[in-house]
């Protein structure tokens, strides 16, 4: 993963807050109504962070998965504007054109087929539905899936690392107050013990 350092100023484009380091556990702790009551909200807030993350992580894979599949169809598009290319040359010379296909009829017989280059494509959309382009349109579509989903996948690395911090940034709250709670336990069973004697 890319390496991110955030300034000190930095605002997040999409809106995750910045987890405040703090300075003065004591008067946290006193202004939020007791260490059980800081370390709830702080765990409550963490919860939701790693949620998030969760979120992204999904994100990101998935964009993984979807920009090579683009550059495949964006590379099968152009091999079948050549063979159209190739094809309506073979045509003007008087030759048969066409894309040899082989294809399985059962577990162990092929067949073979010359299939004519179409000037359109048919292109999945999703939730079972298929659309026709031109070759310079379905071409057009596809670039600009791409660069979405490049932008995407830059912004999602963003994001991640931010978030990454944020927890980061989380568990040091959550552990300074855990820590300041059991030592002021500790000196009050300690100052406990010292009356008693």
């Amino acid at each position: 993963m890319e390496k991110y350092e955030f300034p000190e100023d930095y605002v997040n484009p999409r809106n995750i807050p910045r987890i405040a380091y703090i300075p003065d556990v004591a008067a946290y702790v006193s202004n939020g109504g007791g260490a059980d009551t800081v370390i709830s909200n702080l765990l409550m807030e963490s919860s939701k962070y790693e949620h998030m993350e969760k979120r992204l992580v999904s994100s990101l894979a998935n964009l993984d998965y979807k920009i090579p599949t683009i550059k495949k169809t964006l590379n099968s598009l152009e091999f079948l504007q050549k063979q159209l290319e190739e094809a309506e040359q073979q045509e003007e010379d008087g030759k048969r054109a066409g894309i040899r296909s082989y294809y399985c009829l059962t577990d162990s017989v092929f067949g073979e087929a010359i299939v004519r280059p179409q000037k359109t494509v048919h292109l999945w959309m999703g939730a079972k539905v298929m659309v026709e382009y031109t070759f310079e349109e379905a071409s057009a579509l596809l670039k600009k899936n791409l660069s979405n989903a490049e932008v995407n996948m830059r912004n999602t690395k963003e994001d991640l690392a931010w978030l990454q911090e944020q927890i980061t940034n989380l568990q040091i709250n959550i552990s300074r107050v855990y820590n300041y709670d059991l030592k002021n336990k500790r000196a009050k069973d300690n100052k406990k013990e010292t009356s008693e004697k």
